[in-house]
């Protein structure tokens, strides 16, 4: 019956002797379910009182005391920790520890399940880990792992794409530049060492948005270190024709760039009967130097 819904009923049924024992005894204590705390003014009244609540539950109650989770010094209880001056409350160690082998069993490579599913399984555990300590005041601690956990899937990111040509066409499509996506794409570093460099940080970050996005930012940098004041679709699919195959794949970042004031699309007549000439674009230059 440990960890099932009618553990805390037994739990509370059987030890409602051990609550009137301490009432009787004038000890201040709490308990939930099997846990309980018992509190002394010194450490020599808190080892006396261990040994005697110890012999109480084992000869009076014929129950069997966990002597690894039983301790005199420091407080936990619950999976909080109670620290310095006033009883702050953090995150026990123990459950750092048990946060961390939890996200590696869900991000594990050979689970033989999706990336979607292995999404949804974390999100699912950190919205009721969260929630569980939200209690605890400071953000530092749930900092801290937010960016463990974010460098563990980039790892799961990198050994997924395996080989290097893989990893490259990758980093570019995430708006990396070419040299360095080569560079990173050929390094010999492991996926824990890759998953820690700036660049890779950035291209994955790119992962929550869409292609035309990451395209649309990607163009942003070209017009700035190209130039331009106006250019044809044609002659930027000519810059970046290693990414985008099809000129009509960039009608939607251009249009991104439209809606947010970086570009103005320049109307163009049609001369005689010969093809529609490409959409012409002026760039806005104040936004250009600002935003890049």
């Amino acid at each position: 019956m440990q960890g099932g819904p009618l553990s805390p009923i037994l739990a509370n049924i059987l030890l409602d002797d051990f609550d009137k024992e301490m009432e009787r005894r004038g000890l201040k204590f709490v308990r939930y379910a099997d846990d309980f705390l018992v509190f002394t003014k010194t450490r020599e009244a808190a080892v006396r009182v261990a040994r005697s609540i110890e012999c109480y539950l084992t000869r009076k109650l014929k129950l069997v005391v966990n002597h690894q989770k039983s301790q005199t010094a420091g407080i936990e209880f619950l999976g909080f920790a109670f620290e310095g001056y006033g009883g702050q409350i953090r995150v026990s160690p123990k459950n750092e520890r048990k946060f961390q082998d939890r996200v590696r069993e869900i991000r594990r490579r050979n689970r033989g399940v999706t990336m979607r599913q292995r999404y949804k399984e974390l999100r699912q555990y950190l919205q009721g880990w969260v929630g569980y300590f939200s209690l605890i005041p400071i953000k530092t601690p749930f900092v801290e792992l937010d960016k463990w956990v974010r460098r563990r899937i980039r790892s799961c990111y990198w050994k997924q794409w395996r080989g290097s040509r893989t990893r490259i066409a990758n980093l570019r499509k995430l708006g990396v530049r070419d040299d360095e996506a080569i560079t990173h794409g050929c390094s010999s570093k492991g996926p824990w060492g890759m998953s820690f460099i700036g660049h890779a940080t950035t291209a994955f970050a790119i992962m929550g948005r869409d292609e035309s996005t990451a395209m649309a930012e990607h163009i942003l940098r070209v017009v700035q270190k190209s130039g331009w004041q106006e250019f044809t679709r044609q002659q930027l699919h000519h810059v970046v024709r290693r990414r985008v195959t099809n000129p009509d794949e960039l009608d939607g970042p251009l249009k991104k760039l439209t809606d947010h004031g970086f570009v103005r699309e320049v109307p163009q007549r049609k001369e005689g009967s010969g093809r529609k000439p490409s959409p012409m674009y002026e760039v806005n230059p104040q936004i250009i130097t600002d935003d890049c």
